[in-house]
């Protein structure tokens, strides 16, 4: 029998389980994107620093500038993992082996464990001020459930009446950069070492990489850069 001449476009085999993405073009959503990302980086900083600036503190030029960059960050990690997560369950899963959306993600998670550590650290404190339990001898032992938790949010959130410090701010943000930058090093670590990252090839997980690695350089800069001389 003579062979069957092959079919004029008929769809090759794939061979291999691995798809490179490909790269779609940028458009003009995507630089309207980018430019409104640029201009809240710039001009919203300086006004969410006030919420680290402690009013009975002193900062120097260099510290204000530092604190500004680390605000910008603290902004943008919780935005963007928010974004990865609403994006679908599919896209999640690929943002999340990317060293980009890994990091965000990784960083996000290490704030909300701060957060809620430092919330619940404190709440037991007003609990045993007040007396909850009725530990302390000769005081009397408090019943009202409301009392402890507004104490908490009133000690955490604003505790200055004439300031915008929040001292959960401060104690996540700049006490707690260790555990962030800990947690995005770990992530890429373990990454790199099962093999399965990919590197961040979209533009959204460029910059999830970026606003990462930007925590890692600002905790280098902040524990090993001299002083700078004021004139």
């Amino acid at each position: 029998m003579p062979e069957e001449a092959p079919q004029v476009g008929a769809a090759r085999p794939v061979v291999g389980h691995r798809h490179r993405l490909r790269r779609r073009p940028y458009r003009l959503i995507h630089l309207m994107a980018i430019t409104a990302a640029v201009a809240l980086t710039i001009g919203l900083p300086p006004t969410l620093v006030t919420v680290l600036k402690n009013p009975r503190g002193y900062w120097s030029p260099q510290d204000r500038a530092t604190y500004i960059v680390v605000a910008a960050l603290a902004f943008w990690t919780p935005v963007l993992a928010l974004i990865a997560m609403a994006r679908g369950r599919v896209e999640l899963r690929r943002s999340a082996r990317s060293y980009g959306g890994a990091s965000v993600l990784a960083a996000t998670a290490a704030m909300t464990l701060l957060c809620t550590r430092v919330f619940l650290a404190t709440l037991a404190y007003e609990f045993h001020q007040l007396n909850w339990f009725g530990q302390i001898p000769g005081k009397k032992a408090t019943l009202w459930p409301g009392w402890p938790l507004e104490k908490t949010l009133g000690a955490l959130i604003f505790s200055h009446p004439d300031s915008y410090f929040s001292p959960l701010a401060w104690r996540v943000v700049a006490e707690g950069a260790e555990g962030i930058v800990a947690a995005i090093v770990a992530v890429w670590v373990v990454l790199a070492l099962s093999g399965k990252g990919r590197r961040p090839v979209p533009l959204f997980d460029q910059c999830c990489f970026f606003v990462g690695l930007g925590w890692v350089l600002w905790l280098l800069w902040r524990d090993v850069a001299p002083p700078l001389p004021l004139f």
